[in-house]
């Protein structure tokens, strides 16, 4: 499911230790003290043991792998070896080799423990370090039902890794509603720029219409269909514009005509001050009361 990653850049555990340099030496030495190894098991019948023959699970960690190495060495003679073996050869393994193979194993055991005591505060590194790599791991995956399965099988004893599986599983869920939502848009769209009668249009039809086309026409139409969507979002665009003026502009006329106004002809007249053509009706005006007035003879 894709819970670890490639640790290749990622920093080692080991290089967290203050003592990284007296680790490295002591496994020398453990690796010196095993040289010939092949002598041992030509003269004693040590056999190497493989990482299936540790457990059903294999080694869990290089400790693990020395230790139950360890446990299963022994030293043993073959029938071969048996059926050669003289009174020399005997008396050559009590009195010189059983001393130096006590001495070998002791050593190596020292060595081990050692490193156990000066390595033991990296595991709270390595366990913190891996709640990381898995969380990443999850968020990587792109699988919705594979991610509830998680979820689920670790909301007790992983809480951490559950939300996460949580949290990508509702965020592809949402992706995936917005995505056909807009896919759905775009079709109708597709529809009623091709279609006359596209209110009567199935989608499946429209599907169908979509597969009986070749790549070049379906890419030609779909670059056709969003030129012109382009087009007229710039077109209801200006006409927004062009809206927004016009009423800013009738504002801006309304708040530069001071004092009250009337309405005459078709002409603003204002009481402070009057437009030259609210003049000349004035002047009429009085031209033509001038006649229409009694003379006294």
């Amino acid at each position: 499911m894709g819970l670890t990653a490639d640790t290749t850049t990622k920093k080692n555990p080991f290089d967290l230790c203050a003592y990284s340099e007296l680790v490295y030496e002591t496994m020398t030495l453990i690796l010196d003290r095993f040289e010939d190894s092949g002598k041992m098991q030509n003269r004693y019948g040590c056999a190497g043991v493989n990482a299936s023959q540790l457990g059903p699970d294999g080694p869990k960690s290089v400790f693990q792998q020395l230790s139950t190495s360890f446990n299963n060495f022994s030293a043993k003679s073959t029938s071969i070896d048996r059926a050669r073996s003289t009174l020399i050869k005997k008396t050559h393994w009590v009195i010189r080799d059983h001393k130096k193979f006590e001495t070998l194993i002791y050593d190596a055991k020292g060595y081990i423990d050692s490193l156990q005591d000066i390595t033991k505060n990296l595991e709270s590194h390595s366990i913190h370090d891996q709640k990381d790599v898995m969380t990443m791991g999850v968020r990587r995956i792109n699988d919705t039902r594979a991610l509830g399965w998680l979820s689920e099988v670790c909301i007790v004893d992983y809480p951490e890794l559950s939300d996460a599986a949580t949290s990508k599983a509702e965020t592809i869920t949402q992706a995936s509603i917005s995505n056909e939502n807009q896919d759905e848009r775009i079709i109708h769209g597709f529809v009623s720029e091709n279609d006359n009668d596209s209110d009567g249009v199935s989608l499946n039809y429209v599907i169908a219409s979509l597969e009986d086309m070749t790549v070049t026409q379906l890419k030609h139409e779909l670059s056709t269909f969003r030129l012109q969507e382009k087009l007229r979002a710039k077109e209801a665009m200006q006409r927004e514009e062009k809206n927004q003026s016009e009423s800013e502009q009738l504002a801006d006329d309304d708040d530069d005509e001071p004092g009250d106004e009337s309405s005459l002809g078709g002409y603003k007249i204002s009481e402070n001050r009057p437009t030259k053509r609210g003049e000349q009706l004035q002047s009429r005006g009085g031209y033509f009361q001038g006649l229409c007035r009694p003379s006294i003879s």
